[in-house]
């Protein structure tokens, strides 16, 4: 039987794995892969991170399902259609920041990834247990 969600445990396994392969890298792009869904928000998004001399690194992330690294080849010539509204405001907050933090809210099927430091910190929520688009939170440092 072929597994379509990840469990606690896979999550937590898949964030030691992630956060030792993306530190001190940059992202450098955001993409949408699926394009629109039935919501009109696209659920698959990949974040390209990239540090010299490294290799670039693809985090999939798939709303509801799954998030993983993985070896993303982008067909430059069917990318004429315009990111999803999601996409470019998920490209303004994190284009350029480092990924600061990647921890699995325990007990619960949802992951926090954190960008930036200080005042200009963003949250990128991931739930891994509905079919929604992820959630994300600008975090901003009023004092």
């Amino acid at each position: 039987m072929k597994k379509t969600r990840m469990s606690i445990d896979d999550i937590h396994a898949m964030v030691g794995s992630i956060r030792a392969n993306v530190q001190n890298m940059r992202v450098t792009n955001i993409y949408d892969v699926q394009g629109q869904g039935e919501s009109g928000a696209a659920k698959t998004y990949i974040l390209k991170l990239h540090q010299p001399p490294f290799p670039k690194v693809f985090l999939l992330l798939e709303s509801g399902v799954r998030f993983h690294t993985s070896k993303y080849a982008r067909d430059a010539k069917g990318g004429s259609a315009l990111p999803s509204q999601f996409t470019m405001k998920l490209r303004k907050h994190l284009r350029g920041k480092r990924p600061s933090g990647l921890r699995h809210l325990e007990g619960d099927r949802v992951v926090d990834l954190t960008f930036g430091q200080d005042a200009l910190q963003c949250h990128l929520i991931l739930e891994l247990f509905a079919a929604k688009p992820a959630s994300s939170t600008i975090i901003n440092g009023l004092k």
